[in-house]
């Protein structure tokens, strides 16, 4: 369903307003990663409150959010608490001060059908 929004917006002016309504962290990361191919107005409805994408976009930088889908399914996603330990906002902390060659790998998780050796060296 996002890629038919991503599409349909691809098709229409970058004026125009887009809200997705999801509480699912997933969606919210899809979007994120998404969002250079959507309206500059864009914002996902939660279950609490209403959040502007282009904040986000902006703090995490272009190749931090294209790498966000990996990264989120590498720590375990939403439904996994912990992950070797670490909770997520570790986790995330890491992921915001890693190095070009690892937001590559995340990139290439979310984008290969499978995965190289070089990207799964990078990862251990």
């Amino acid at each position: 369903m996002i890629y038919l929004g991503v599409s349909g917006a691809e098709r229409t002016t970058m004026d125009a307003h887009m809200t997705f309504f999801s509480p699912d962290t997933d969606v919210m990361v899809l979007i994120i990663a998404n969002y250079d191919r959507l309206p500059k107005s864009t914002d996902i409805s939660l279950a609490s409150h209403v959040q502007k994408i282009e904040p986000l976009w902006v703090a995490l930088g272009p190749d931090r959010a294209k790498a966000l889908p990996g990264f989120h399914a590498f720590s375990g996603a939403d439904n996994t608490g912990r992950f070797s330990r670490k909770g997520k906002n570790t986790w995330f902390k890491h992921f915001m001060n890693a190095e070009e060659h690892i937001m590559e790998a995340f990139h290439n998780i979310s984008h290969d059908q499978k995965l190289s050796e070089n990207t799964q060296s990078r990862l251990e």
